[in-house]
């Protein structure tokens, strides 16, 4: 036993990375988008976007937390985010440095200014569920992995033995 787990230690795992990266991605974004929700409905939370961008960023962020912890359209719900924290970037964080600490002059200290280190962060983290995809522990492998395996050219017997879409 000790000589198996030895031998797949060094192996690659993408379907566990995959999962790994999206149920983190979920955890963070149900959480920031519930909180944003609740706040009226996703209007309130902010006070320097508009109401439509408010609502656009809450309920992005909550439903694309969900897909992302299902598995359901994951490449589609990571771009979503990628697109949040881009203009998350342009519209607030872009504006101080990239790893911004100060803390004098705050008014709230609940609420301290932050570089874009942490949308990077989440953007890398994205990208890397783009090319990743759902992996095996997920709804889109259920739901359309006889689709994905026509359109790759791999049938049963060749994902039975790790075709492309099996890897």
């Amino acid at each position: 036993m000790l000589a198996r787990i030895r031998r797949e230690l060094f192996l690659q795992h993408t379907h566990l990375g995959s999962f790994l990266l999206r149920v983190g991605l979920a955890i963070i974004f149900f959480y920031h988008g519930y909180l944003k929700v609740v706040q009226d409905g996703g209007r309130h939370w902010s006070d320097t976007l508009p109401e439509t961008q408010q609502l656009a960023v809450a309920w992005g962020e909550l439903i694309c937390g969900c897909a992302l912890f299902l598995g359901l359209l994951s490449r589609l719900a990571a771009t979503g985010l990628v697109v949040i924290m881009v203009g998350a970037i342009m519209l607030q964080t872009g504006r101080f440095d990239f790893i911004y600490i100060e803390v004098s002059g705050v008014r709230d200290p609940g609420r301290l200014p932050t570089g874009s280190e942490y949308n990077f962060a989440i953007i890398t983290m994205c990208l890397a569920v783009v090319a990743l995809g759902s992996g095996k522990v997920s709804l889109d492998h259920l739901l359309f992995r006889k689709w994905i395996a026509r359109l790759s050219g791999t049938g049963a017997d060749s994902q039975a033995a790790g075709g492309r879409f099996g890897e």
